[in-house]
């Protein structure tokens, strides 16, 4: 359906282009512009339509000045009425398309109960339905996931206050539900979880049992509960650590350390009893010298007799 609605898209395009060449770069959707191209026909006095509740506002006021300076030509009632026709056709696949979407959701709960229980029923129909499957969504990795079902920017507006590079996921709750400086981040912890998820669904599609039937989806919450604390766990303010004053130093005794060994080489460094001796003074005594062994200076031989 996707294909055949792209198809007829841009027969639309080439047929309505004659009349109004610049209305595919203001209107990027394909149902969109079928509504607008349906709206405004051969009429010249686009000011008086109310598209407003066909486009946003300010790309309803680009449409209007814009068609107001186009070049177009009136097209014939053959070129109208095969317009019209793609219009109908345009519409009546959007149609089956939310058709077939509806079914797969509702049945989402059983198919993918993972994916299900993680990003909601409905947004993972729209991410299996543009995949191809679940053995196809299971396929794309979680950097390429959370960009699925990525619109189209107009370029002819600015879009410095838009959201870019964002798909199906931005819309979970769990993404809309947080702050706007961290949705990025909670958009890609959410991508790798439904990933995941979807991975999960896959390998125990055949595996389930009647028995088991009643725990479909555990980890899908599971991984619900967990994006959903990582979330909270971003907006809580920073912990600011105390500074805490050194203690206060242990003054105490250091102990030496002895034993044989120490004992053993003290001695062999202690003074003789000689050596103690001749190092002692007698007051007002004077001490005898002795020529070193050297014979060249004297030593004083102090309280030795």
């Amino acid at each position: 359906l996707e294909t055949e609605l792209l198809a007829v898209y841009r027969l639309l395009c080439g047929l309505y282009e004659p009349r109004f060449s610049e209305l595919a770069a203001l209107v990027a959707q394909p149902i969109d512009y079928a509504r607008v191209v349906h709206r405004i026909g051969n009429r010249t006095d686009v000011g008086q339509l109310d598209l407003r509740s066909l486009v946003p506002q300010a790309t309803a006021m680009i449409i209007t000045v814009t068609a107001a300076s186009s070049a177009g030509r009136r097209l014939s009632d053959a070129e109208l009425a095969r317009v019209n026709a793609a219009c109908e056709v345009l519409f009546d696949i959007n149609a089956k398309r939310d058709t077939i979407l509806a079914y797969v959701e509702s049945r989402m709960s059983h198919a993918a109960p993972n994916l299900s229980a993680l990003v909601g029923t409905r947004i993972a129909a729209k991410l299996m339905g543009a995949c191809g499957g679940l053995a196809e969504l299971a396929k794309v990795p979680a950097c390429n996931l959370q960009v699925v079902g990525r619109k189209r920017h107009n370029t002819a507006l600015s879009a410095a206050g838009e959201t870019r590079h964002v798909g199906f996921l931005f819309d979970c709750d769990l993404v809309q539900n947080a702050p706007p400086e961290i949705r990025k981040k909670v958009l890609r912890t959410l991508a790798a979880k439904a990933a995941l998820a979807a991975r999960m669904d896959v390998v125990h599609a055949n595996q389930r049992t009647p028995a088991a039937s009643g725990d479909l989806g555990g980890q899908g919450r599971a991984f619900r509960d967990e994006v959903a604390s990582k979330a909270a766990k971003l907006v809580e303010p920073l912990q600011l650590r105390a500074v805490k004053p050194l203690p206060a130093p242990i003054e105490q005794y250091a102990k030496k350390r002895g034993g044989r060994r120490a004992r053993a080489a003290k001695a062999r460094m202690a003074q003789s009893e000689l050596q103690q001796a001749q190092s002692r003074r007698a007051f007002g005594v004077a001490e005898d010298e002795v020529l070193d062994g050297g014979g060249e200076t004297f030593e004083g031989l102090g309280m030795v007799t």
